[in-house]
């Protein structure tokens, strides 16, 4: 009987169906497991997996590696003539609209206080890849910064921590040894700190993964390349959205750098050829009377 293994863990469900659908596409058995849908934040922290039965686990590797690079080249999207640009990231998925509520767990006060941003709110053109937000539908560019074809591709360290994780262990913690001490003042006080201290802990541990969207690999600390979708480490981000303008101002920079020595090039004194020393003419023949 075959076993079920991991193949991938996606820290976004809606990426981890897209990779599932190519597997299933190709003819694979493939399950999705969600480790917290219950919870958004922990969701986030643990991921989501992809799986597949262990005499496919090669094949699934080998297609999802192949749907990498292609996915992770958001940056090549074909020009669309009169299409909105975002200024930061030069993306064209913009929109004209209001604010909108966007929080990783329910939280019913957030969402009552916008509701009058929502309804009675400034229409602005918002990025819906890079969050930027502008008023001037032409002030982002008419066309995209290229990257030409020997250029680095440009990925981030996507700095990862566990808060969700470690609140959660944290208050399992605290209520497990405020029950053994109670009643006193220090199952109180256990009770209070072991939420804390887990989120604590669980935000001061940080893990680096790759930044390309449909990538997230874990980079170990010494790797300039990313060894799953082959990028270039070029930085670190902090937020998954900040890769886009991230990549942009790498694409910006580069196209810059190459103007100026193009530039330069072009200025260059062109060198003087030494000149042969001139021989002496002859003298003319003295002419005998």
């Amino acid at each position: 009987m075959a076993d079920i293994v991991i193949v991938r863990t996606y820290l976004d469900p809606v990426e981890a169906e897209i990779g599932a659908s190519l597997l299933r596409t190709a003819g694979i058995e493939t399950f999705v497991n969600e480790s917290a849908g219950f919870n958004p934040v922990l969701s986030a922290t643990l991921g989501t997996e992809v799986r597949v039965s262990d005499y496919d686990l090669e094949r699934a590797r080998e297609i999802l590696a192949a749907s990498d690079r292609p996915a992770t080249h958001e940056d090549e999207e074909e020009d669309e003539p009169g299409a909105v640009r975002c200024p930061r990231c030069e993306l064209t998925l913009c929109f004209h609209e209001r604010a909108r509520i966007r929080v990783k767990a329910p939280v019913a006060e957030a969402a009552l206080l916008s509701i009058p941003t929502l309804l009675f709110g400034q229409q602005r053109w918002r990025c819906h890849k890079c969050g930027h937000v502008w008023d001037d539908p032409k002030e982002g560019p008419p066309v995209m910064t290229r990257l030409l074809p020997d250029d680095p591709r440009p990925v981030f360290r996507l700095r990862r921590n566990s808060p969700g994780m470690g609140l959660l262990v944290g208050t399992c913690l605290g209520l497990l040894v405020g029950m053994v001490l109670r009643p006193s003042e220090a199952a109180f006080i256990a009770f209070a700190a072991g939420p804390l201290g887990g989120w604590l802990i669980g935000r001061s541990r940080t893990r680096d993964v790759c930044s390309g969207p449909h990538c997230r690999a874990p980079l170990d600390g010494d790797v300039e390349s990313c060894p799953r979708c082959q990028g270039t480490i070029a930085g670190v981000v902090h937020r998954a959205a900040e890769h886009y303008s991230a990549a942009a101002d790498f694409r910006r920079e580069l196209a810059e750098a190459r103007r100026r020595d193009a530039a330069l090039s072009g200025k260059r004194p062109k060198r003087r050829r030494k000149r042969a020393p001139m021989e002496e003419a002859p003298s003319p023949p003295e002419i005998k009377a």
